[in-house]
């Protein structure tokens, strides 16, 4: 069992992004899809469909026939007014997300629930292949031009380097590993990212909790196993970060 340090509320908590996304162990019909997004359309603003464009390109003599264009219809995609609450049906999957502000798990599990249940409605019973929980952090550093940042400071999930070396400006880091508890995986990247504050140093944290295959059926158990993932991640996002990060949010 892997063991990490108990959840910490903080009063600037650095998601950019959550995202809760099941995906389908076989492909829905398009008519659903249309049904659960015709019947929230009071609760978003916004309702666009999702496509793929390809083109297709036949090499051979001088005159070329035109490409051909061939367009597929992958889904649909609500969006509130301000663009940060967000809810897709796709053939393959169903995926919410809260974009920052976050508003807290609160707020954002019943969301997932009703958009859910209005799927549920529209399809008829679902057989779910994958289930993960995301969340996309973005820690920001205050620096002068004189500051150097070392991330270790910050992040206890960095790259390491020879002492010789020169401090680091850029870096990306990712792994998958198994959680030890519920059969759940969880995935991690760090990176440095472009800061969108002026004389501030970011630094990218995403967590992906997952469950591959035997997805509680009953909707009980399902949102049983989403507050847990839920708990998890907030679990390995403080083994991820230091003491000096988490004086950032507060």
């Amino acid at each position: 069992m892997t063991c990490f340090r108990v959840a910490m509320s903080y009063k600037r908590a650095p998601i950019t992004e959550a995202v809760v996304e099941f995906r389908f162990a076989e492909p829905q019909e398009q008519s659903a899809l249309e049904k659960a997004a015709a019947s929230l359309k009071d609760e978003y603003f916004y309702d666009e469909i999702e496509q793929i464009t390809q083109f297709q390109v036949e090499a051979g003599p001088a005159i070329q026939k035109p490409p051909k264009v061939e367009i597929y219809w992958q889904g649909r995609k609500l969006s509130s007014l301000d663009r940060a609450d967000v809810v897709i049906f796709r053939k393959t999957a169903f995926v919410c997300s809260r974009l920052a502000p976050y508003m807290g798990w609160e707020e954002f599990f019943p969301r997932i629930q009703r958009d859910w249940s209005a799927f549920r409605k529209a399809a008829g019973p679902i057989e779910i292949s994958r289930v993960g929980v995301r969340y996309v952090n973005r820690i920001d550093i205050p620096v002068t031009s004189t500051d150097r940042v070392n991330t270790e400071d910050y992040l206890t999930y960095v790259p390491r380097s020879p002492e010789t070396f020169a401090p680091m400006t850029q870096y990306v880091i990712q792994s998958s590993r198994p959680l030890g508890e519920d059969d759940l995986q969880f995935g991690l990247l760090s990176s440095t990212v472009p800061s969108p504050l002026i004389n501030t140093i970011s630094l990218a944290l995403d967590l992906d909790v997952f469950l591959d295959g035997s997805i509680p059926r009953r909707e009980d158990e399902l949102w049983s196993l989403l507050n847990r993932m839920r708990d998890h991640k907030n679990s390995i996002f403080e083994a991820c970060i230091t003491d000096r990060a988490r004086e950032l949010f507060q």
